[in-house]
This record gives C-alpha cells, sequence and structure tokens, in this order.
C-alpha cells in the first residue's frame, strides 16, 4: 500500500482505502499515523481517538462500545471527501462517493475473530462490486485470501 500512496504522492487525496469492517481499517490508520507527514481522515475512530476516550472504569463491556459506536458516528458525520490527505472507509460508510483511486480490501471470511477476517456471508458480490465502483480512474485490489474472489481477480 505504502507503493501505491507514494506513486500518488502529489495527489493523494485522490486516494481511498476501503475495506469491511473497522478492524482492519484501524490497524492501517495506526501504522499511517506513525509515519512522517502523512495525511489522512477517516469515517470511523482509530486507536488515537480510542486512547482519547474519558479513562473510565466501564463496567461492562457494552459500555465501551457504546461510547465507540459515537465516536464512530461523529466521525462520519465530520467526514468531508475534500479533506486533505487520502481516505479510509468502510465500504458501507463510503456508499453514495467516489475517488479516483480506490484501493480495495477484500476480507476473508471465517469464524475467527482476528482483524483480516469477516463473519460468513459478509463479503457479499454486492459488498465488493460497491467498493469497486467507487473508484472512477484506478482500483487496487488487496485480497486478503478470501477464495470466493481469488480466481475472479486473477482473470
Amino acid at each position: 500500500m505504502n507503493e501505491i500512496l507514494q506513486r500518488y504522492n502529489n495527489n493523494i487525496s485522490e486516494v481511498s482505502i476501503l475495506a469491511h469492517s473497522n478492524d482492519i481499517l484501524r490497524e492501517l490508520a495506526d501504522k499511517f499515523d506513525n509515519e512522517d507527514g502523512l495525511i489522512f481522515s477517516t469515517t470511523f475512530c482509530t486507536q488515537k481517538d480510542l486512547a482519547e476516550l474519558p479513562k473510565k472504569n466501564y463496567r461492562y463491556q457494552s459500555q465501551y462500545l457504546s461510547d465507540v459506536e459515537s465516536v464512530d458516528q461523529l466521525k462520519k458525520y465530520d467526514f468531508s471527501i475534500d479533506s486533505p490527505g487520502f481516505k479510509m472507509s468502510t465500504i458501507d460508510s463510503f456508499k453514495g462517493w467516489e475517488s479516483p483511486v480506490v484501493i480495495l480490501i477484500i476480507q476473508r471470511e471465517g469464524t475467527s475473530q482476528d482483524k483480516y477476517s469477516v463473519p460468513f456471508r459478509m463479503m457479499t458480490p454486492e459488498v465488493v462490486y460497491t467498493g469497486i465502483t467507487r473508484a472512477t480512474e484506478s482500483l487496487y485490489v488487496v485480497n486478503l485470501n478470501n477464495p470466493l474472489y481469488d480466481n475472479f481477480f486473477k482473470q
């Protein structure tokens, strides 16, 4: 991904990274946040945003998740396609927008709860199609071992 971002360095605001889940995007945002000079905006709260949540002693996990969801909603509301830097978003949150360059991350499906997989039947052809059709000029597909789309993108 760094290679793609470097290729569009002068027009970095034309690049959008899309994935199905926030978890993998949060990890990428954390990685990019630690690199000098990379400016980006997101439709979800990053690890940095999570660290800035008030230090509460959450009695229940659901209270914490509710606060995270509130921050996610604020980030979606404040998100602008015209903001400087590249964009990071879930595919669903990017509906209705387009970008000259899209890096589409296709996650594998499974029961494991790692950040690279999504529950079964979540990476539907409709979701992938939505991600693909956000690109107006260039599309880069990163398939994280999803066998359903392996053959399709190799042809």
